[in-house]
């Protein structure tokens, strides 16, 4: 979905709260597909044309 072929990339960005998500417990974290849809969005246009 993110286009990381590394998944420790895309953990990294959970660690840093950089990824909308909801901590239920230590290791059981969900990601509302709302928030990811519109977290991705904003960050394609960001960076302009690819």
């Amino acid at each position: 979905m993110f286009g990381y072929s590394c998944p420790a990339s895309f953990w990294g960005w959970v660690h840093r709260n950089s990824v909308p998500c909801v901590r239920l417990s230590q290791r059981r974290i969900v990601f509302p597909q709302t928030a990811l849809n519109d977290f991705i969005a904003a960050r394609s246009t960001k960076g302009g044309a690819k």
